[in-house]
């Protein structure tokens, strides 16, 4: 029994080995382990494991992207492209959002529903559709868990009339309102061409995907629509599936449906009154 070992490397350039009696002594030498360096062990062992619990965070993150990342590679066609392009588009998961901010918001009634704007400073942070003003308030806490509100700044209160005109005559420009949505650069990519989508007019998908330079990019811009914070101002409402279906809107397939109804109709009326 004496015979079998096992070989630890600790610090200070120490090789110890200590057979199964539970007897330790350096490699090479009979003398038993000086003091120092078994502080230097404890030492060592105690920073590991600190470096461990700290770092452990990071390590289940990446273990979730690869997780997602090995998913979608048995679902894919072009593995290459659009796990490249996926991996670019899974940051780590709202961590603007987790930071602590002040949220300024309001809501205001439509015809469509309800509708909820949130701003950081003078930038539009969230803008959502909903049934109710309970089921947005919970919506956009969900997306800051960090962050505290103010309801009914004045501010805040005009931007909400404002969407709630632009849900009512579609035509009224909402474009130059100043943003700050948080996404990667492909997700920004996205959203730049989803913006510039003519109202009342539709982009599919994988057109979408040629339109930025992407066209096996399929799935990863269906995400990006999917991360879209702001409702109407990046009108996802405009892409639609393959087959012209009302697919893939964060907000519900009846008020995509809606909307560009609305937006068709107010084309109309523009044309027929400059007649």
């Amino acid at each position: 029994m004496s015979g079998c070992t096992c070989t630890l490397v600790v610090a200070r350039g120490r090789t110890w080995r200590t057979d199964l009696g539970g007897r330790q002594s350096p490699a090479g030498q009979a003398a038993s382990a000086p003091r120092q360096d078994r502080d230097a062990s404890a030492t060592l062992l105690s920073l590991s494991i600190r470096y461990c619990f700290q770092y452990a965070p990071y390590l289940t993150r990446l273990r979730s992207r690869l997780a997602l990342l090995t998913l979608h590679a048995l679902s894919c066609s072009s593995p290459i492209t659009d796990l490249a392009i996926m991996w670019s588009t899974l940051p780590e998961k709202k961590t603007p959002s987790k930071l602590p901010m002040t949220l300024h918001y309001a809501i205001a009634k439509t015809t469509l529903d309800y509708l909820l704007v949130a701003t950081l400073g003078s930038q539009v942070r969230f803008v959502a559709l909903g049934p109710s003003p309970d089921r947005l308030t919970s919506t956009m806490k969900d997306a800051f868990p960090s962050a505290t509100f103010t309801n009914g700044s004045s501010s805040s209160v005009r931007l909400a009339e404002r969407l709630a005109a632009h849900v009512e005559d579609p035509l009224e420009s909402i474009s130059q309102l100043p943003t700050g949505q948080v996404g990667t650069a492909f997700q920004q990519q996205v959203w730049r061409a989803i913006s510039a989508i003519p109202p009342g007019s539709t982009r599919t998908y994988a057109q979408l995907a040629e339109d930025v330079g992407r066209p096996k990019a399929v799935r990863a811009v269906a995400q990006a629509c999917g991360r879209n914070d702001l409702a109407l101002i990046v009108p996802c409402h405009r892409v639609v599936g393959s087959d012209g279906s009302m697919t893939g809107y964060r907000w519900g397939a009846e008020r995509k449906r809606v909307l560009l109804e609305r937006e068709r109709r107010a084309l109309r009326d523009a044309q027929n009154d400059s007649v």
